[in-house]
């Protein structure tokens, strides 16, 4: 429907939350905003919400709405005062949501329809429903609004939790405890005092900065912890998120407890096996990974150890496949290579082995 957006609307409604927003809590929650386009701030004392069309099913508290400005309405299904109503939309769609006056007259409604997680149903500057790909719970419905709306989740306080190591791409590297080759999140205490990271999150999105939440885990001062981003979610004591980092360009994001941004690392152009690595505070490249390790010779050394032990017996043990300019040979051509090794105490005959490009 189209209506006057110079008066009181819903202006946007979110039913499938998938980690665009938290609350105070770390939880998440759908939600409902309005939007006061009159010339004058208005009371919504005793206006009433619904999903339902018929009757209030939640009354708002003594809060205003100013002129040109918005409210939102967390949908957390909770009854613990404030902004919080009493129940929760269905992402499959079919509900009226309805705005309420204190005399029971409706102000405004709208059916909601069933909608890609993450996606909200809001108004465009003609006052018509249209289905967005950006949340912008509290800001104007325009790619503006979203980035003010992503600039609204940082934090200005310092955090003592910090993303210490990232690598997107594992393709061959080391085998995680799970026994699969994936990329990781290393986070790291630099506080002085031990941190529960229940409700803290991981993403691989700015625009949906919650999409994997840590388990209760206390880390404490100078500990790390290592998520794995394998794209299937934790098993057998194991942290890995349900996402899987983007290739050579992306983001890893950490937000707290509380719903707010707390760090982020972009990288750009990163090969297979080369990780960002945190030196004091700056990230450098590197093939010298650490995971669950201190980011130093000794915590390199120690993850080798475990995690990238050699074979015995006969290895490959380097490879070139782009030779423009290494070790001429018959007359000034260069060539691809492949290098053996023997990792072990007896002579192999090389007679019984072959070499193939096919698995």
């Amino acid at each position: 429907d189209v209506v006057d957006v110079n008066g009181l609307i819903i202006n946007e409604v979110l039913s499938s939350n998938n980690g665009i927003v938290a609350d105070e809590k770390g939880n998440l929650y759908d939600y409902v905003e309005l939007y006061n386009g009159s010339e004058k701030d208005i009371s919504l004392k005793n206006y009433g919400l619904s999903d339902e069309g018929e009757g209030v099913k939640w009354t708002f508290p003594d809060v205003t709405i100013k002129s040109k400005g918005y409210v939102v309405v967390k949908l957390n299904g909770e009854k613990d005062g404030g902004m919080n109503a009493n129940f929760k939309l269905k992402s499959s769609g079919g509900e009226v949501v309805a705005l309420f006056k204190p005399n029971g007259k409706v102000v405004d409604a709208i059916e909601t329809v069933s909608v890609e997680s993450n996606n909200v149903m809001g108004r465009n500057a003609d006052g018509e429903w249209v289905v967005y790909s950006k949340a912008t719970p509290g800001y104007p419905n325009t790619n503006e609004g979203h980035d003010e709306f992503l600039k609204s989740l940082v934090s200005n306080e310092k955090s003592s939790i910090v993303i210490n190591e990232v690598l997107p791409n594992n393709k061959g590297n080391f085998k995680n405890s799970n026994g699969d080759y994936s990329g990781y999140i290393e986070i790291k205490n630099i506080g002085d005092e031990s941190v529960d990271l229940k409700n803290y999150s991981l993403s691989n999105s700015e625009a949906v900065s919650f999409k994997w939440q840590f388990p209760s885990i206390k880390l404490s001062k100078g500990e790390v912890v290592i998520v794995y981003t394998s794209g299937i979610s934790s098993i057998d004591g194991t942290l890995s998120t349900s996402f899987k980092l983007k290739g050579k360009n992306g983001v890893a994001v950490l937000t707290n407890n509380v719903g707010k941004v707390i760090d982020k690392v972009k990288y750009e152009n990163l090969a297979n096996g080369v990780a960002y690595i945190k030196q004091n505070d700056l990230f450098l490249e590197s093939s010298s990974i650490s995971p669950g390790y201190d980011n130093t010779v000794d915590g390199i050394s120690s993850f080798q150890k475990k995690y990238m032990k050699t074979n015995d017996g006969l290895i490959i043990n380097e490879v070139m496949n782009n030779n423009y300019s290494y070790l001429p040979q018959n007359g000034g051509k260069f060539y691809d290579y492949i290098e053996l090794y023997n990792n072990s105490d007896d002579t192999i005959k090389l007679k019984e082995y072959c070499l193939t490009t096919n698995t």
